[in-house]
């Protein structure tokens, strides 16, 4: 309520895209003569296409500024599967030490073939950070251009690069061409045991 009797009044609108709510941009296009600047904190941007917006104000969002942080966190994600820490946590919660039954399913991430789709800030910051640590990284991407000395194939080369690496991570803006991406029959194309971090929108 109190973001809505501000709103006549606002000449910038900066918000989180779970707040950018229909309703929102409703009221925004409906009265939008003093607003200037409608700024997203997140670096995704598919609520203004899934929303719209007013077409008089310059739209803005954080492209690249969590892009290190969510690298990291991605790569932890992946470390936290390999290195089984969900079971030993579950262990230590019992009270029991279970290493004999998680070693023979470690995993490290030295011997495995890593796929990054999408190169944007994010996917740039994980290809960079993934070189050091994996066995080799590839990249998949709209346009399929080379990046960083690794292997790029476009999207539509995506079904012959799956069944090949041991990783995946999704870092694509959510768009028509990306939502749903990764559905049954791709998510079988993946090798048993593999893994896939998403961190991109859940469509």
């Amino acid at each position: 309520a109190a973001l809505f009797a501000q709103l006549p009044d606002a000449d910038v609108l900066w918000i989180t895209p779970s707040c950018y709510q229909a309703s929102v941009a409703k009221a925004l296009c409906e009265n939008s003569h003093k607003l200037k600047w409608l700024g997203l904190t997140s670096s995704g941007y598919d609520v203004f296409t899934r929303h719209g917006a007013p077409l008089s104000v310059h739209l803005t969002y954080a492209a690249g500024v969590h892009a290190p942080t969510v690298a990291e966190h991605g790569i932890g994600q992946l470390l936290c599967l390999l290195r089984q820490f969900p079971a030993a946590l579950e262990g230590q919660k019992q009270g029991r030490w279970i290493s004999a039954a998680l070693i023979p399913s470690l995993r490290a991430l030295e011997d495995l073939k890593v796929c990054v789709i999408g190169l944007g800030p994010i996917g740039q910051q994980l290809v960079q950070k993934l070189k050091v640590l994996a066995r080799e990284v590839t990249a998949v991407t709209q346009t399929g251009l080379p990046y960083a000395d690794i292997a790029v194939s476009k999207f539509e080369e995506l079904d012959r690069v799956l069944p090949t690496v041991d990783a995946v991570f999704i870092a694509t803006p959510l768009t028509d061409k990306t939502k749903s991406m990764f559905n049954q029959r791709r998510l079988g194309l993946l090798r048993p045991g593999s893994y896939l971090v998403n961190l991109a929108r859940g469509s």
